[in-house]
């Protein structure tokens, strides 16, 4: 399944080598959204890895429907590697 993803980071970290299933997303400060990328998933669920504050920190999403998503990254706790990820459909958008 592909679907198109963009990241904002509204963390307290900036994010480096943010990476979701097979796309790259590259750096993301603080307060900041990358542009949207085509993601390719196995069902509905997505694998993200990412660098905030020197931990690499993983977590795993879940699409419900729509094929336009931004992810809403927060880090919880880093020593922990714990994301929140908010997935929110935006099927308005005309970005690609």
């Amino acid at each position: 399944m592909a679907v198109a993803v963009r990241i904002a980071n509204v963390s307290q970290f900036d994010f480096t080598d943010v990476s979701v299933a097979d796309a790259d997303f590259g750096d993301i400060p603080v307060g900041a959204a990358s542009a949207f990328k085509t993601v390719h998933t196995s069902f509905r669920y997505a694998f993200v890895k990412l660098t905030a504050g020197g931990h690499t920190v993983t977590g795993q999403t879940l699409n419900l429907g729509g094929s336009r998503f931004t992810y809403e990254i927060d880090v919880i706790d880093l020593a922990a590697g714990q994301l929140e990820i908010k997935v929110t459909p935006d099927e308005e958008s005309e970005e690609a």
